[in-house]
C-alpha cells in the first residue's frame, strides 16, 4: 500500500511539489515546490528547493525571493558527484519580457554550511527562450540542457507569457559562468510548438523530447490558445542543431498534446 514520505504543509515550508523527487546518496531525496517558502513581489509564494531526509523531515535548502534569483520552479532537480544541483525556474529572473520575469537556470553550491544559489541563466523571453518548464539534462562534461516553452525565434505570438513558439537549449561550462546556445527554434507548424518535457540522450549526445502543441494541422486536435488543431510531436535533435519529427500525434485514442518526456526502453 501506499506509504506516506512527507505530507507538505505550506509556508514558511514547502508546498505544491510538481516534480519527481531526486533520490540522493545517503537515502535522501530533493525537489522542488511551485509555492511556499517566502511571499514574492507578485504577492504569492514563490517556491522552495527542499531535502526530505530518511526519517521523513523536511528541510528548505532555499527559498527563491521571485526577483532576480527565480521563482515557481515546476521542474525536477539534477545533481552533479559534488552534490551540487541544478534546475529551472519558471519565472523570476528580472526581464521585463514576461510579467513576472522569464525564468533562470540556478545551481545550489553544495557548500560546508548549506547551499548557495548561483544563477547560470537569465531567459530574456526573446530569441534565448522564456518559461522553462522541464527538468534539465546534465551530461557527463557539465553541460546541460533543457527547453523552454515558449520564446525562441518562431511565430506563436498567442502564448500566455511572450511570442515565440520554444527553444531547445544547451548551457556550458565556461570559466566561472555559463554559455546558453541554442539549438533549435521551434516554428510552431508541422515541427512542434511549446516543449515541456524533460529531454534524454542517447550515446552518441542526440537529444529526444515531445512538444505539446504543434504537428499536424489537419488533426482532430483544438489545444492551441489560438485553437490551431495540433496535437503535438516527439522529436530527435542532434547537437549540430538537424531535427526530425519521429511521431505526429493525432488526437483521439492516439493520443494527444503530451507534457512529459520521453524513455528508453
Amino acid at each position: 500500500g501506499e506509504s506516506v514520505i512527507y505530507a507538505f504543509n505550506g509556508m514558511p515550508n514547502a508546498a505544491f511539489p510538481f516534480a519527481g523527487l531526486l533520490p540522493g546518496k545517503k537515502g535522501e531525496f530533493y525537489g522542488t515546490t511551485i509555492g511556499g517558502g517566502t511571499i514574492g513581489p507578485s504577492g504569492f509564494s514563490t517556491g522552495t528547493v527542499y531535502e526530505i531526509s530518511t526519517s521523513g523531515k523536511e528541510k528548505l535548502l532555499y527559498a527563491f525571493q521571485g526577483g532576480s534569483d527565480g521563482a515557481a520552479p515546476q521542474a525536477g532537480l539534477v545533481s552533479d558527484n559534488a552534490g551540487n544541483l541544478y534546475g529551472d525556474t519558471n519565472y523570476g529572473g528580472g526581464s521585463s519580457a514576461c510579467p513576472n520575469g522569464c525564468g533562470i537556470a540556478f545551481e545550489l553550491q553544495k557548500t560546508a554550511s548549506g547551499y548557495t544559489e548561483e544563477i547560470l541563466h537569465v531567459f530574456t523571453g526573446g530569441k534565448d527562450g522564456a518559461v522553462p518548464l522541464a527538468t534539465l539534462l546534465l551530461s557527463e562534461s557539465g553541460v546541460l540542457y533543457g527547453v523552454t516553452a515558449e520564446g525562441g525565434n518562431g511565430n506563436c505570438s498567442d502564448t500566455s507569457e511572450t511570442s515565440g513558439c520554444g527553444t531547445v537549449f544547451s548551457l556550458t561550462p565556461s570559466g566561472s559562468t555559463y554559455q546558453e546556445k541554442i539549438l533549435y527554434s521551434f516554428k510552431g507548424g508541422s515541427d512542434g510548438q511549446g516543449p515541456r518535457g524533460v529531454l534524454i540522450a542517447d550515446t552518441k549526445g542526440d537529444l529526444y523530447g515531445t512538444t505539446e502543441l504543434g504537428g499536424n494541422s489537419n488533426s482532430s486536435c483544438a489545444g492551441a490558445p489560438s485553437g490551431t488543431n495540433t496535437c503535438g510531436t516527439a522529436f530527435k535533435l542532434t547537437l549540430s542543431g538537424k531535427k526530425s519529427v519521429l511521431y505526429r500525434f493525432k488526437g483521439g485514442q492516439d493520443a494527444a498534446n503530451p507534457r512529459a518526456g520521453l524513455r528508453f526502453l
